[in-house]
């Protein structure tokens, strides 16, 4: 019979057993989505860029009190940008500057395991 080794809340292990071992680094990450899109479709959908831009750089924290004519814009420009196609890039900037938190533990099952 082989050897039996304890951790302190008394789970028991054997040598040729395994302890999972979880690290959890608490990182904030900025997604860009890149997207190159036809100037002749703007102009084809919207008319002019000027109209694209408005509805682009709508403010949203003003929508409820917009124009239902506002609305439409900016939902048909939102609509528009997203049917194109995009490359995501991600920016992990906390893992850039070193500044942030980490917690090891032992645990029965990973968080979240590849397969």
């Amino acid at each position: 019979m082989s050897e039996v080794y304890k951790l302190e809340d008394g789970t028991e292990y054997k040598a040729d057993d395994f302890l999972k071992v979880e690290t959890r680094e608490y990182h904030q990450t900025t997604h860009y989505l890149n997207r190159e899109i036809s100037v002749e479709d703007i102009i084809n959908e919207f008319g002019d860029l000027k109209t694209f831009e408005k509805g682009l750089y709508f403010n949203w924290d003003d929508y409820h009190n917009s124009s239902a004519e506002e609305q439409e814009l900016v939902d048909r420009v939102q609509q528009f940008v997203d049917e194109h196609d995009y490359d995501r890039e991600e920016d992990c900037w906390t893992m850039n500057k070193g500044g942030y938190d980490v917690d090891t533990e032992i645990v029965k099952e990973f968080t979240i395991e590849s397969k």
